[in-house]
């Protein structure tokens, strides 16, 4: 499997200069990575993301775009979609670096342009290596254990599936879900049937809630209530009682 890459950069000479470095490295690297998309408009890049949903690309970002939007913004929207994307700003403003923190980014590299020739193509390989190494430990934890991702207080969470005990809407928060964890809870905007069907592991027990059922320490078919850690417990449908029965008994 390759893994996407994108170049944002609205100078048409740095924008041809970055993709050389990166096409050079790729040709010894086929398996690992394609370039997607090079363009020097940041709606092109988002747009592009909504249509094919990319999941596990590499970015490459110059941060100052002449743009209303700017790359830390078009990095946001990027994060929003692709959860583990890996970022990366190439720029001439480095004084610019602690904006990526404040707005929580999370960029694995930041690049100065105006430097060395070869130490430039050098810090771009790096990235590359590095970038593949990280999604490649990812990976291997899916493997093992399904992780579900979600945005969270604008930070981006990936949770394995066996901390997960069960999820449904807010009760008091229109469009949020609140998900419980064997360690605390989150909320988030989402959709419930999105969640359903992206994740094969959860179960829809009633109307609003969907379960992990290895995290159910005991289940009454009697009164069909579940129980899960910290006391905390729900109820399944009788329609849906004969589903989570067989689930849990296999």
């Amino acid at each position: 499997m390759s893994y996407p890459i994108i170049i944002c950069e609205d100078n048409l000479i740095q924008l041809q200069r970055i993709y050389s470095i990166i096409d050079n490295y790729i040709q010894f690297h086929k398996d690992f990575f394609d370039i997607v998309l090079k363009s020097d408009n940041p709606n092109e890049i988002t747009e592009y993301l909504a249509k094919y949903s990319i999941q596990n690309g590499i970015y490459f970002l110059d941060i100052d775009l002449h743009k209303s939007t700017n790359g830390i913004d078009l990095a946001e929207k990027i994060r929003s979609i692709d959860v583990l994307a890996k970022i990366v700003f190439v720029t001439t403003h480095d004084e610019m670096a602690p904006q990526t923190f404040k707005r929580k980014v999370e960029a694995i590299g930041f690049i100065v342009k105006d430097q060395d020739p070869d130490n430039f193509r050098k810090e771009i390989q790096d990235i590359l290596s590095l970038s593949q190494k990280r999604i490649d430990e990812v990976k291997v934890i899916k493997n093992h254990n399904e992780i579900v991702s979600f945005h969270y207080d604008n930070l981006a969470y990936n949770v394995e599936s066996s901390e997960i005990l069960f999820i449904e809407p807010s009760p008091i928060n229109s469009h949020k879900l609140e998900l419980y964890t064997k360690s605390g809870k989150f909320e988030f905007y989402g959709k419930l049937k999105d969640f359903e069907q992206k994740y094969s592991f959860l179960v829809r027990v009633n109307r609003s809630c969907l379960v992990n059922p290895k995290s159910i320490k005991r289940a009454n078919f009697n009164t069909r209530e579940m129980v899960f850690d910290k006391g905390l417990s729900r109820y399944v449908t009788p329609l849906r009682k004969k589903n989570l029965k067989n689930i849990i008994n296999n």
